[in-house]
């Protein structure tokens, strides 16, 4: 987790260089979350408008991989595959040999850093024919490999939850709407695949919760556990969150969110422990967007500000470590209706639980770190403001001197990215070094450190 350090604008500059003087009251675990979406606006070629796609989060290259869904533009299934880059704010299709599996929505795709590849399994073309396959993507060559799999497999299915579980090492799939387009059911069956010996097992579970399809599933390391939310069975929709421990195989309840959920997704921010939910069936009036602490297992107070997005079903959803956020492609309003192929970021964990400690007012602002770090010759800062507010953005030396003031403004709600080009007030190009940026809002400052190197 990257450090965050407020410093009171009264106080001497140089006490914010130890990085150690913090004037704020950190809530630890919060309560209430403040969030900002922002629509990104990406230059070149987009992937198709889809719905039931997936997106994994390549950490090696630090990149979105988002495969197959059904779009609107074709009227059927996909199974190409599309690159975020997210550093570079650049949609890129992927040109991959091997294969490629069959069109597909409603599958599950993990990413299996080990082997620095993306795992595929079942789903459907939509209207006839239903999965039971498992797919790997090497995303170093970009070869599709249809994996020889032992044991079960498990029945064809689609709308399931799947995850990684980065203890064992295996893909850990749940539910789902199983069998064929004449003759299917919902499923409460839990199965694991070990990626390394390509073993399916169906896992021996108790107390499950009801069958379900089009739930959302995350993978909590902390207490090794599988968590699932909502989903739906052929009349009701569902608000429980429910968790497999994945030593005893024993399901437990674990309470319910305001609204039923369907048709939803969710990315688990380890960071933080929490697990994010967007989009589907009642999230709109709650800014798109829900909060489960995995450490209290309880749902936490998130207020939204920004645009919020279309109401939606069946997007993607990421977590980027790095710019510590959630990332959302895609989506549709309703079944088979034009679907959307814009992409969100939602932030959540910068100034959560960050109370100015005379006001105890929440900070209206996110600061991100910025990006190239280090960088040569020009870096990029993005930040947001939650409320209007007057803004200033300044860079720093060592010795606390101002050498750049980069904003120094009324902003209204939202999203901005600035960029410095290495020069002070005066054009005059800086040497290379440790340089501070800090951005002030009202009566409270926040700061980060940069590189910048020649």
């Amino acid at each position: 987790m990257k450090s965050r350090t407020i410093i009171k604008s009264f106080l001497p500059f140089f006490f914010f260089l130890s990085c150690i003087f913090n004037e704020g009251v950190l809530a630890d675990p919060p309560n209430n979350l403040q969030g900002i979406w922002n629509e990104l606006q990406i230059p070149g070629d987009l992937p198709y408008s889809r719905k039931g796609h997936t997106a994994i989060y390549d950490s090696q290259d630090e990149r979105m991989i988002v495969f197959g869904g059904w779009s609107s533009v074709v009227y059927n299934t996909l199974n190409d595959v599309w690159s975020y880059d997210i550093s570079a704010n650049t949609w890129t299709q992927l040109s991959t040999s091997g294969g490629p599996p069959p069109n597909r929505a409603g599958h599950v795709a993990i990413y299996d850093n080990m082997r620095h590849r993306m795992i595929v399994f079942a789903g459907s073309n939509w209207w006839q024919t239903w999965y039971n396959d498992t797919w790997a993507l090497d995303l170093t060559t970009n070869t599709w490999t249809q994996l020889s799999t032992t044991g079960g497999p498990p029945t064809n299915r689609y709308f399931h939850a799947g995850v990684y579980d980065s203890i064992q090492d295996r893909l850990i799939i749940f539910g789902g709407a199983c069998g064929s387009t004449s003759n299917n059911w919902k499923s409460d069956e839990t199965w694991a695949l070990n990626l390394g010996t390509l073993q399916w097992e169906q896992l021996n579970t108790s107390n499950n919760p009801l069958p379900r399809e089009e739930m959302s599933a995350t993978f909590d390391a902390t207490h090794n556990r599988l968590i699932v939310f909502g989903g739906r069975d052929n009349s009701t929709n569902f608000s429980d969150v429910q968790a497999l421990d994945l030593s005893t195989y024993v399901w437990s309840y674990l309470g319910d969110f305001a609204n039923t959920v369907s048709c939803h997704t969710a990315v688990f921010n380890p960071q933080k422990n929490l697990m994010i939910v967007v989009a589907g069936w009642g999230l709109y009036n709650h800014g798109q967007a829900a909060v489960f602490s995995i450490d209290d297992d309880s749902w936490l107070n998130v207020s939204i500000a920004g645009d919020i997005p279309s109401s939606r079903q069946d997007p993607s959803l990421i977590w980027d470590p790095v710019g510590e956020r959630a990332l959302m492609f895609g989506g549709d309003p309703g079944p088979l209706t034009t679907d959307y192929n814009d992409t969100w970021e939602l932030l959540l964990s910068e100034t959560t639980g960050i109370r100015d400690s005379e006001t105890n007012q929440p900070i209206n602002v996110f600061l991100q770190q910025n990006y190239p770090n280090p960088f040569n010759p020009t870096t990029n800062i993005e930040y947001s403001v939650l409320k209007s507010s007057q803004v200033e953005l300044k860079i720093y030396n060592t010795l606390g001197q101002m050498v750049k003031t980069l904003v120094a403004d009324y902003k209204t709600t939202g999203k901005y990215i600035v960029m410095w080009d290495g020069k002070d007030d005066f054009g005059r190009t800086v040497s290379s070094g440790n340089y501070f940026y800090q951005i002030k809002i009202g009566n409270f400052t926040l700061t980060k450190k940069m590189i910048l190197m020649r």
